[in-house]
């Protein structure tokens, strides 16, 4: 099987079960969403949010390090699993306590502190998973991972109907998130030790401060990452009075928002390892496929943006219900966010093939801080809807410096593909404006079926890249 081939087999199998994914995300969100309602989804948003920040200190960084490493060299594979899994289980019982002590000292409410001890259980078994599927990916068995997806989503699913239906209160729904990633470590275990090779325990101490020392930048850019997505839950649950209605809404309004990203994350996951061993042969090659990531995002991630900007009510209703009608105002704005993050995906993953983390990592510290600093000054004025719009100036930050870096390491965007990108803008700006006058099922269908039609008469699409759209569904598993 030849580079593309593969590469298109990886998208596939990742497509699916992010698809898969992403619809039983809507489905157990609205059924959590409409049982707990606004308050009682706040205390689990928190404790998602709290746990998620505190995980990625297990991470360390080093997951993306295994792809990169093990992608290039296969050889060594074991001696990185097995000594990164030891850690991880180390640190996961200092997380633990540290977890209990903050809750303690800040005052959170037994209701709160409970969920979130039950969640730290959630965040350690998919600490481990991830790892596991590092190990897929560098092997380039994408299928592995995407039958955990599905596997862990189905009984997330049956999970939150079976506590629906006993009447469980949101400390059993904690449990049900536990339990299923719990499972799922299991699945990912037992499929690496068969699969892959055999798990042992072990400590290198000098291997482990090697690789510690090269996967820092990771951990700071997925620490500031997580800071980003997570920090506007925690500073709204300490900013503003009633947080947990609060917390909700802006849950809510992102959940949207967050289900869109995996979009970007597909696609970079399977051009990653190949974008590895291209980096070290031929550099034209590795910048065709970097403008190339970008022109593509651009055309998916725009449209996008202006149409769940529009409809932005008739989502939040449809998925979630009337009460939630107050997370439309958020979703209009992040979805932004969200959309910016397409287009920076492709800069970010070409400074980790050229090994320059350490730039994405100051990239990465600057606009989170930006955020966080632009909350602290919005929330305790304008609620969630500050930190929604703390959210985009972030992601702008993060867009600009990341394109600039590009093109000082000699990947420039060429200015036809700049003015492509202005074409897709307006062309969404102007379906927007077109459609405005129909109802809403008829506005919806026209604005679908008005950008592809008039990308292809401006000819913005050209013929490679709907090779590409083609190949993606029409190839053969």
């Amino acid at each position: 099987m030849n580079s593309f081939d593969q590469v298109v087999k990886n998208f596939r199998f990742l497509l699916f079960s992010e698809i898969v994914s992403k619809v039983f995300i809507f489905l157990n969100g609205s059924l959590i969403v409409r049982y707990l309602l606004a308050g009682k989804f706040g205390v689990l948003s928190f404790a998602l949010a709290f746990t998620s920040i505190l995980g990625i200190v297990m991470d360390l960084g080093l997951n993306l390090l295994i792809i990169r490493e093990v992608s290039k060299e296969r050889e060594g594979f074991a001696r990185y699993f097995n000594n990164i899994l030891t850690v991880k289980l180390i640190l996961a019982l200092l997380i633990y306590i540290a977890a209990f002590c903050v809750l303690k000292l800040l005052g959170y409410s037994p209701e709160i502190r409970r969920v979130v001890y039950i969640m730290m259980f959630f965040a350690i078994f998919n600490s481990i998973v991830l790892t596991c599927n590092a190990m897929f990916q560098a092997f380039e068995k994408m299928e592995y991972q995407a039958g955990g997806v599905v596997f862990y989503n189905l009984l997330l699913f049956t999970g939150i109907i079976s506590g629906r239906a006993l009447g469980l209160s949101v400390i059993g729904f904690a449990w049900i998130y536990s339990l299923a990633a719990l499972f799922l470590c299991f699945y990912s275990l037992i499929l690496y030790s068969v699969k892959i090779g055999n798990l042992k325990f072990s400590i290198e101490g000098k291997f482990l401060r090697r690789i510690i020392k090269m996967a820092l930048p990771f951990f700071v850019i997925d620490s500031c990452v997580a800071l980003y997505f997570y920090a506007d839950t925690v500073m709204l649950s300490l900013l503003v009075p009633d947080p947990e209605k609060s917390i909700g809404w802006y849950n809510a309004a992102t959940r949207i928002s967050l289900f869109l990203q995996f979009i970007p994350l597909v696609f970079s996951t399977a051009l990653f390892p190949l974008a590895s061993r291209i980096s070290i042969v031929s550099d034209g090659s590795l910048s065709r496929m970097h403008r190339r990531s970008v022109r593509l995002l651009s055309l998916i991630g725009i449209p996008l943006g202006f149409g769940i900007s529009l409809f932005a009510e008739i989502i939040i209703k449809t998925v979630f219900g009337a009460t939630y009608l107050p997370a439309a105002y958020s979703l209009r704005i992040s979805i932004w966010a969200t959309i910016l993050i397409f287009l920076t995906t492709p800069f970010t993953r070409l400074m980790f093939v050229l090994d320059k983390q350490f730039l994405v990592a100051r990239i990465t510290l600057l606009f989170t801080a930006v955020t966080i600093f632009l909350n602290s000054l919005l929330i305790p004025h304008f609620g969630y809807i500050g930190a929604s719009v703390s959210a985009v100036v972030g992601m702008s930050v993060s867009m600009i410096l990341s394109s600039v870096v590009a093109h000082r390491l000699g990947y420039p965007l060429y200015r036809k593909m700049y003015v492509d990108i202005a074409k897709i803008v307006l062309v969404g700006l102007f379906a927007s404006a077109a459609i405005k006058i129909f109802n809403a099922g008829t506005a919806i269908s026209l604005f679908i079926f008005l950008c592809p039609n008039i990308y292809f008469f401006l000819r913005i699409i050209d013929k490679e890249e709907r090779q590409y759209f083609k190949s993606i569904f029409r190839y053969r598993i």
